[in-house]
């Protein structure tokens, strides 16, 4: 990688030394080679290959002066009389530019400003660059633990931002913490597999990771670190969302809403409605329990990294 890119350090300005490589966590191979193929009109780089051959010999021969007699010219010439012998070698080394790629892509945006570090000034689509702690979360764990029927009870016993149980509640029908709770045990075993970075820092993201595109496996992290904080991390990603402006609905006036919406559907006797407010309620539950909080940057990461010494 040359010394352009600048984005390794806590607050993404120190550049890569010679004494220094980097070491990937994760790394999304098809999203980081199609921007390299937009790049180069030829694409991406998927082998390379080096042939060198090498010669050595020796000779051996005898000259000697004297007047020669040609139909076309007269004078002096050499005659030589020797033997000559060669050796020629030749061999072939094939590289694997997977991690290379990576590197060139962070000098490719690194070099044409494309990278944004400043979230807050950041528009949806850019691509950013941002470090901090790092925490991992594999939702499948999280599904063998509510198995356990212990583990279960802690779960329904743990309050719920959000969702209040009242009185109001009570009294209205509408979607109270309890019946959170238990809808969130109902989907739970329903909901797609995944594995989630959070990273807190000077700006708090969210993000899903995709497991072929691990370098390890959460339960060695886990193993290894003993909780879900694995050190700090640089990622670079792409921004989707932004933390929620003051004064959008709660996930209680959410779920409010919904409930609203269903018993006026049961009422029409609407069932095309109805279901898709189950849809949503889905959907609003899921990620009030699974995904980004409202206060997270969403990032679709690209590659999460860190310098290492030596």
């Amino acid at each position: 990688m040359s010394e352009s890119y600048d984005g390794t350090s806590e607050q993404g300005q120190d550049q890569q030394s010679e004494s220094s490589v980097f070491d990937f966590l994760y790394h999304d191979t098809d999203r980081i080679n199609s921007f390299l193929s937009q790049f180069s009109d030829a694409g991406y780089l998927q082998n390379l290959i080096r042939r060198e051959s090498t010669s050595d010999g020796k000779s051996h021969s005898t000259s000697c002066h004297g007047n020669v007699n040609l139909a076309v010219a007269k004078g002096g010439g050499d005659t030589r009389d020797g033997t000559h012998n060669e050796g020629r070698e030749s061999f072939e080394k094939s590289y694997n530019p997977l991690w290379s790629n990576s590197l060139v892509l962070l000098d490719y945006l690194a070099e044409r400003e494309l990278i944004e570090r400043d979230l807050e000034h950041a528009c949806i689509g850019q691509f950013v660059l941002l470090s901090g702690f790092l925490e991992i979360m594999d939702v499948s764990i999280a599904k063998k633990f509510l198995e356990s029927k212990t583990l279960k009870e802690v779960f329904l016993r743990t309050p719920i931002p959000g969702a209040k149980k009242t009185e109001k509640n009570r009294k209205t029908g509408r979607v109270s913490e309890h019946d959170v709770r238990n809808i969130a045990l109902e989907l739970l075993p329903q909901f797609p597999y995944t594995i989630q970075a959070n990273m807190k820092g000077k700006y708090n993201c969210w993000s899903v990771l995709k497991g072929e595109s691990m370098a390890t496996t959460s339960e060695h992290l886990i193993l290894k670190y003993g909780t879900s904080d694995v050190g700090v991390w640089n990622i670079l990603g792409i921004l989707d969302t932004k933390p929620s402006e003051p004064g959008e609905k709660t996930f209680e006036e959410k779920l409010a809403e919904i409930n609203d919406k269903v018993q006026e559907a049961e009422e029409k006797q609407d069932a095309r409605t109805g279901f898709r407010q189950l849809a949503n309620l889905f959907s609003v539950t899921a990620k009030e329990l699974l995904g980004r909080s409202d206060q997270q940057y969403g990032i679709t990461p690209l590659m999460i990294f860190r310098q290492v010494s030596v």
